[in-house]
């Protein structure tokens, strides 16, 4: 002990001889290290941890797809037929989405909700953490109670358990608590979505064998999940409820030109979606840039290493060991890769800080990554090797010399040998090649996210503010009554100073997925068994104008338009699909129960998602509506576009409403930039993460190349001396130098785009409109990489270039 205490005391007496060395070599694998712990951080979080449910591996995610839905909802028919005939499944469970107010005026508060078939939970495998959950009783009335998710239970009720059997107000109808759902729970549509599910409902989905199925199976708006029996693969249970459907197209429920399929995936890809690659994406790409700072500090620590053997060959002279010494420069190692790795878990705390909290939704449980005992004990294992990596070749070259010779060299520089050169301009030419392949790859990320932005969606995003608004049925039994609240809050934003339009809209595009409804069209004879739907959306007058969407053709809606007449808008590609060239304006569509007339023709709006398919959309005015459909009216966006900074608006606009309304409250408050932003979340934190990585590892490549040659120019000081005095000509100095850096540089570009050629693959399911080898990209990167690396090489050659011959060999 006490020699291992004295050996401590000479690393450290001997790193603080060389601070400038000791905080490039630590600081170098802090970036590498902390870049690694950040982004394991997120993997385990996101693909790593379990789902917060009963043997997760087992859940299956159930959807439907027909043509024109890729992936879209199930009916409760579908859900009824799956649980009775399936062959594979223990249990199927099913729930719908939606949101409530607690109509509290003290304290309103809009929040998601859902509400639950009997199944679901079971195949969930999950109970309330307190109190209990629902009955079969309860569920087949419908009962008037709730469960509510623990952060709701933290926030609203300050954690108080009594809150169990107390009634609470929600859309003005009292509902009596009878349960907390366990911390963390989620529904599966949750790891996704902005609002997330906080208080939870029962829903009767009535499971009689006998009952028919409607055609075309429905009403689709439920989502679905189910747990497969032991031993069952995701391959049966897929084949199991495909010949279900197979059975319900030979009863005529779907005709073949509907082209019905049910879709089973496992639960966790679902979920997790494109944001599982991608992750893994990244972790390889950290993986890189370690690598080149264990380069980096190999090729310092071998430099080092070389400057300090006169100190070894003394050491060894007075009776130091090779062991003892080999001791001596692993613990000064393993102190500068402590520090490193101190350094990187403060880097990655940050970054959990900062990068993946800042836009959480970019990537589902984005919102669970944090640090840990395992992500400290990751970083743990990285610090050791580094350390091996990075330091056990120079320590075991640095105890080869001969202690004799080297005393006997004197004061002579040492101009390193040919293999000692020529293994640090491999360790260089590896890195690039490294550094190459990231560059790519951050390439090809940047056409994605231009070609992403510069998607055209339809509508102006500018200067806007949006906040949902929903109306509870107790004080808007009708229609007319939820109209002329959302024409009197118009009225009053309207006439607040900076507000150019503003306007109600059903379903905000690109911030939450629209459906279709089934309709005729005057004069189009639809084939056999053709489906003719559109997307619906119900807006106020003003709509169009807030948000930006050119209009075509005729006219859109105005306050003339009244209750006793109806009017529609459709969109470019409805015209397409249904009328070809025909005269559409004064045409009538039957759809959501009555017959309207075409009035206007409006661009195409993208809605589900910046690249999903622009489909057929028909807009219809919220004070039109038959009262069946009275809770579409009650629950409305608002749109607000302002000469002046959208949020400023915020507080004015919400005091309107609390004063029409006092126990309403606004949810889902975002600019409609926020909303471009966050569609393209995904994309822009990849490209900002694999950018960053790239630039990071050319900046340590290019270091490695200034770093070598300045060293070799530094060893060869009495050699290029000699040249110069026996006539060498600058040029021809400079051109030895640059060919050498170039030569390592050259060779790790072509090494880098083969290795580019052959991986660039992994990021097809992650980019839009780009190949995964693209000549621009591969080109530019090369092009680029050149000019760089030859800027690199340049400045120590011009230093050499400026060698006093007589200087150098006076100091010889």
């Amino acid at each position: 002990m006490d020699t291992l205490l004295y050996d401590l005391r000479t690393a450290l007496r001997s790193l603080r001889k060389s601070p400038g060395f000791a905080f490039v070599v630590a600081g170098t694998l802090a970036l590498g290290i902390g870049a690694n712990t950040a982004i394991f951080g997120a993997v385990k979080a996101v693909v790593l941890q379990p789902l917060p449910y009963q043997a997760p591996h087992e859940l299956v995610g159930i959807w439907s797809q027909w043509v024109g839905f890729p992936k879209t909802w199930v009916s409760n028919h579908e859900v009824r037929v799956y649980t009775n005939r399936n062959r594979t499944l223990a249990s199927v469970g099913a729930w719908a989405s939606s949101n409530l107010t607690f109509t509290d005026p003290s304290n309103p508060e809009r929040v998601g909700s859902a509400l639950l078939s009997e199944g679901l939970l079971p195949t969930l495998g999950v109970s309330p953490a307190l109190g209990r959950g629902f009955t079969p009783e309860e569920y087949r009335d419908q009962a008037s109670i709730i469960l509510l998710g623990h952060r709701l239970w933290q926030r609203r009720f300050a954690s108080d358990p009594g809150v169990l059997g107390q009634q609470v107000e929600i859309d003005g109808a009292l509902r009596e608590v009878v349960g907390v759902m366990p911390a963390g729970f989620r529904l599966p549509t949750d790891y996704r979505a902005t609002s997330v599910a906080e208080v939870y409902a029962p829903a009767f989905l009535d499971l009689d064998p006998a009952l028919a199925v409607p055609s075309s199976g429905g009403s689709h708006g439920l989502f679905a999940v189910g747990r497969r029996n032991p031993g069952v693969t995701l391959e049966a249970a897929g084949a199991d409820l495909a010949r279900i459907v197979d059975d319900l197209a030979q009863e005529g429920i779907y005709s073949p030109e509907m082209g019905f399929r049910v879709q089973v995936l496992d639960l966790r890809s679902d979920i997790l979606g494109a944001a599982r690659p991608a992750l893994w994406v990244l972790l390889g790409a950290v993986s890189l840039v370690l690598l080149i700072a264990c380069g980096n500090v190999a090729n310092l620590l071998l430099a080092s290493g070389r400057t300090r053997r006169s100190e070894m060959a003394v050491r060894s002279a007075v009776g130091g060991g090779r062991g003892r010494i080999l001791r001596q420069l692993m613990l000064e190692y393993g102190l500068l890769a402590l520090a490193g790795g101190m350094a990187g878990v403060a880097l990655a705390l940050v970054a959990f800080r900062t990068v993946l909290v800042l836009d959480p939704t970019s990537i589902p449980r984005g919102s669970e990554v944090g640090m840990d005992p395992a992500i400290l004990g990751y970083a743990f294992g990285l610090t050791l090797m580094t350390l091996i990596l990075a330091g056990l070749l120079p320590a075991i070259r640095a105890v080869r010399w001969d202690p004799a010779a080297l005393l006997r060299e004197g004061g002579h520089r040492d101009t390193g040998s040919r293999s000692f050169r020529r293994g640090q301009s491999l360790l260089v030419a590896g890195q690039m090649a490294l550094a190459v392949t990231l560059l790519i790859g951050a390439g090809l990320m940047i056409r994605t996210f231009v070609g992403l932005t510069s998607i055209d969606p339809g509508f102006d995003a500018g200067q806007a503010l949006t906040l949902r608004v929903s109306l509870p049925a107790a004080g808007y039994p009708d229609v007319a009554s939820a109209a002329s609240f959302h024409d009197e809050v118009l009225r009053q934003t309207l006439a607040l100073p900076g507000v150019e339009q503003a306007a109600f809209g059903r379903i905000l595009p690109l911030a939450s997925e629209i459906g279709d409804w089934g309709m005729s069209i005057e004069g189009y004879t639809p084939a056999h068994g053709e489906y003719i739907g559109g997307d619906w959306q119900v807006v106020t007058d003003g709509y169009v104008e807030a948000m930006g969407i050119p209009v075509l053709q005729g006219r859109t809606f105005q306050e003339f338009d009244g209750p006793g007449s109806d009017e529609l808008l459709v969109n470019q590609a409805l015209v397409d699909r249904y009328f070809q060239g025909r005269e559409v304006l004064g045409r009538r569509i039957v759809a959501m129960g009555d017959t309207a007339v075409v009035v206007g023709v409006l661009g195409n709006v993208t809605h589900n998602g910046i690249t999903g398919e622009v489909k057929p959309k028909f807009y219809r005015l919220h004070r039109q509506l038959p009262d069946g459909l009275v809770g579409t009216a009650r629950s409305m966006t608002l749109v607000v576009r302002a000469g002046v900074e959208p949020y400023t608006l915020l507080n004015p606009v919400r005091e309107i409403i609390r004063a029409r309304d006092p126990a309403l409250a606004v949810s889902e408050v975002q600019s409609m930039d926020e909303v471009m932003t966050r569609a393209v979340g995904q994309s822009r934190l990849l490209l900002t993460l694999l950018g960053l990585f790239a630039v990071l590892a050319l900046v340590l490549s290019v270091v490695g190349v200034y770093g070598v040659l300045v060293y070799t120019v530094t060893q060869r000081t009495r050699e290029i001396g000699v040249r110069m005095a026996l006539g060498a000509q600058r040029r021809r100095v400079v051109s030895m130098v640059v060919r050498q850096g170039m030569t390592m540089s050259l060779a790790g570009l072509g090494a880098g785009l083969l290795v580019a050629l052959a991986v660039s693959r992994v990021l097809e399911g992650l980019l839009y409109g780009v190949a995964p080898r693209d000549t621009l990209t591969f080109v530019a990167v090369a092009g680029g990489f050149t000019l760089v690396a030859l800027t690199a090489a340049y400045l120590p050659a011009r230093r050499a270039a400026g060698t006093d011959p007589m200087v150098a060999l006076r100091a010889e």
